[in-house]
């Protein structure tokens, strides 16, 4: 499978368990390898705004800004 189809996959995996973060950090991956650095943030962020203290997310957000 591409990059793309993965992503379409984690999408919908959200669409499902919107909370996920797991899967939301899988997807930013994704998002960055395939240069979507601007969702990749917005996915990052959305993650600290459900756990704050995550530190992955945290240190993912900080080298892509």
């Amino acid at each position: 499978r591409t990059d793309e189809d993965n992503i379409v996959i984690l999408r919908r995996s959200l669409q499902k368990d919107p909370d996920n973060v797991n899967v939301m950090i899988e997807l930013s991956d994704l998002y960055v390898k395939t240069n979507d650095v601007s969702s990749a943030k917005k996915t990052l962020k959305r993650i600290l705004e459900l756990d704050p203290y995550n530190k992955v997310a945290g240190e993912r957000l900080k080298q892509l800004e």
